[in-house]
């Protein structure tokens, strides 16, 4: 089932939710006690996010259909590499808000093409349970990491001890980049979409931010945090 661009792809989720996982659940908690945000600044992250997110989308999605989309996934998720070693070093919530523009910045460039490059590796009528095997390994790897990242940082030493956390995802994270941009297989031109006009972009566009705010919602999750 798990064959060429297909098998990077799930080598890719399931290190990128590993690396999601080191964090979880205590990122909200570090921000404010450690950084010293309060509950406004938490929401208004959520906000910057999601209008970064909202703004660029459409031209993700555009430059997408008419460029390379490895490139593209790879530009997109170069932008967020930066973003654990910023939470790590922080001193203060304030350079956060160059984490949130940069991770919705990130996230709006290499999500349609991500989705574009996995819907294409997977023969139709596998293709449900292709995803379907994707959401179960990442779910599985997201009922042990968190539990046991939090019993680590507690044994040495408390919250604080989360910025070394930070550092082990941006070592994951670097990892997957470079292991994305040697296996990910370039998508031959014949199997490229037609350019679509602006109308299409538009409707992508709205389907995008359906998506991701379903998910969101079903997930109870913060709008800035991304995980595929």
């Amino acid at each position: 089932l798990f064959k060429g661009n297909l098998r990077v792809l799930l080598v890719r989720r399931v290190l990128l939710t590993i690396s999601g996982g080191l964090t979880a659940g205590l990122s909200t908690l570090y921000i404010k006690e450690t950084l010293g945000a309060d509950a406004v600044i938490l929401g208004l992250f959520g906000s910057i996010w999601s209008a970064v997110f909202v703004v660029f989308i459409l031209i993700g999605g555009w430059v997408g259909d008419r460029y390379d989309r490895k490139k593209i996934l790879l530009l997109g998720t170069a932008l967020t590499l930066p973003n654990p070693i910023i939470y790590a070093l922080a001193p203060s919530w304030h350079i956060l808000i160059l984490v949130n523009f940069l991770g919705a910045l990130g996230s709006a460039i290499s999500s349609p093409v991500y989705n574009a490059i996995l819907y294409s590796s997977i023969e139709q009528k596998k293709r449900s349970q292709a995803v379907a095997a994707l959401a179960v390994m990442a779910s599985i790897v997201n009922m042990v990491v968190p539990p046991t990242s939090a019993y680590l940082i507690q044994v040495m030493g408390g919250l604080e001890e989360i910025r070394k956390m930070f550092v082990a995802q941006f070592i994951i994270s670097l990892a997957v980049w470079i292991y994305t941009f040697r296996r990910l297989r370039m998508m031959p031109s014949s199997e490229r979409n037609e350019v679509k006009g602006f109308t299409e972009a538009v409707k992508d566009m709205l389907f995008q931010m359906r998506t991701v705010y379903r998910m969101s919602r079903e997930r109870k999750a913060f709008s800035w945090v991304i995980m595929f």
